[in-house]
């Protein structure tokens, strides 16, 4: 029998943490989630200083390399940490208002709106498990085919927040209503503040991600 060789990273104890890592290790629940810190300061160090900039003196010749490295280098990762830190909450609680800050702050950077994917994925993805009522339940479509993905993709696209609603509704979950509906109407009425003030910054910075 072949031996199976798993190449998956996994995590290594270390005790040669630095001044800065040994505070941040303070704050948190877990020494795995050390990364997500350096992430999430990456971002407000660069990602948002550039935004701002971009409202006060927008030139496209920043803004679309800035959109570009942004989506490219900070996507995936912010993803992942979006995802690892609505399973399991970053800060202790003492520092709970912190926990706050991925999804409120720096989530509109990357096109995630408050709340909305806390709500969808762990709420109601993983209690429905992939079954008939997960609304990305796939069961119902030809998984090879273009056409069932482009059904899938814009259904999603276009009745996504409103399918959302009428399941929380239907399970009698009104606080997951709130709190998405306080989200997504938040990061509208900023956008639209925004647009009136400078609308090429906020298309780079907040709806082309």
């Amino acid at each position: 029998m072949m031996d199976v060789v798993i190449k998956d990273p996994i995590f290594v104890e270390r005790n040669d943490y630095n001044f800065f890592e040994r505070q941040c290790l303070k704050l948190i629940r877990d020494e795995r989630d050390l990364p997500f810190i350096k992430l999430s300061l990456r971002i407000l160090l660069l990602v948002i200083p550039v935004s701002v900039f971009l409202f006060f003196r927008f030139s496209w010749w920043l803004a679309i390399p800035f959109l570009l490295f942004n989506i490219a280098t900070g996507l995936g990762p912010f993803i992942l940490m979006l995802h690892n830190t609505s399973h399991r909450k970053l800060f202790k609680q003492e520092y709970d208002f912190m926990n706050k800050l991925i999804p409120w702050l720096l989530g509109p950077f990357y096109g995630e709106t408050p709340e909305t994917y806390f709500g969808h994925h762990v709420m109601m993805h993983h209690a429905e498990n992939n079954l008939i009522d997960d609304l990305s339940c796939t069961m119902n479509y030809q998984r090879d085919s273009f056409i069932d993905f482009m059904k899938y993709f814009l259904l999603f696209f276009f009745f996504g927040m409103s399918d959302l609603g009428y399941y929380f509704k239907r399970k009698n979950r009104w606080k997951f209503i709130r709190k998405i509906l306080l989200g997504e109407v938040g990061f509208f009425l900023m956008c639209f503040v925004l647009w009136h003030y400078n609308w090429q910054a906020t298309l780079t910075v907040f709806l082309l991600p």
